[in-house]
């Protein structure tokens, strides 16, 4: 008969070859430390997760916010532009039938006001109303009630205007023809918490 190997003899051979008992792995597993380390380490890793990911939130937050300003600055540009490049030396006449001059400025909370041509004349009127830069337009030029406002810039602390004419550039506005309308205008704006742009615009064709 066959004789079968004890324990020791079973354990010594397969120690031999390089594995251990069951019973032993069982009876060995992570000791404190280790357990400590790696809680410590996966930790780190998730306190470096969160911070990579709040990083990128707000990232992309600023990121927004900085090209919806520069997408609403060029929308506000683009406006005058178009508007100002149209200015047209037309004496006017509001709701009442009183006359009005072809270019006004400076006037309260109305900032500039001036008659734009095209295919479709109107009285336009840039105001500054509650820190609110506002586009004011009548649907014909004479008698007719202003529209609806529209927004186009918030936040705004103050604004200042200078104006070129044959000469060079004044701060006010002053003219003895009522038709006169000015060449360029300057406009500078002060928003909260941050520095000035100045922006600069031919009003019809310059000259």
């Amino acid at each position: 008969m066959k004789k079968r190997p004890n324990g020791f003899t079973s354990f010594r051979r397969s120690a031999e070859h390089g594995f251990t008992s069951f019973r032993r792995s069982a009876e060995h597993g992570f000791t404190l430390v280790e357990v400590v380390v790696a809680l410590f380490i996966f930790a780190m890793l998730a306190v470096a997760g969160v911070s990579l990911l709040s990083f990128t939130v707000r990232a992309q937050s600023a990121s927004a916010r900085v090209l919806e300003d520069v997408s609403g600055e060029r929308r506000f540009s683009a406006l005058l532009i178009g508007d100002l490049g149209q200015a047209v030396p037309r004496v006017s006449r509001d709701e009442a039938g009183r006359p009005r001059p072809a270019f006004q400025a400076n006037q309260g909370r109305l900032l500039f006001a001036f008659v734009r041509g095209g295919a479709k004349p109107q009285h336009v009127e840039i105001r500054l109303e509650k820190g609110a830069l506002v586009r004011v337009a009548t649907p014909f030029v004479d008698g007719a009630a202003a529209g609806a406002p529209l927004i186009l810039e918030t936040g705004v602390e103050r604004a200042r205007l200078r104006f070129r004419t044959k000469a060079d550039w004044q701060d006010n506005w002053q003219s003895e023809r009522t038709d006169a309308i000015p060449r360029a205008l300057e406009l500078t704006i002060t928003r909260s918490g941050a520095a000035p742009v100045t922006r600069m615009f031919l009003v019809g064709t310059g000259e």
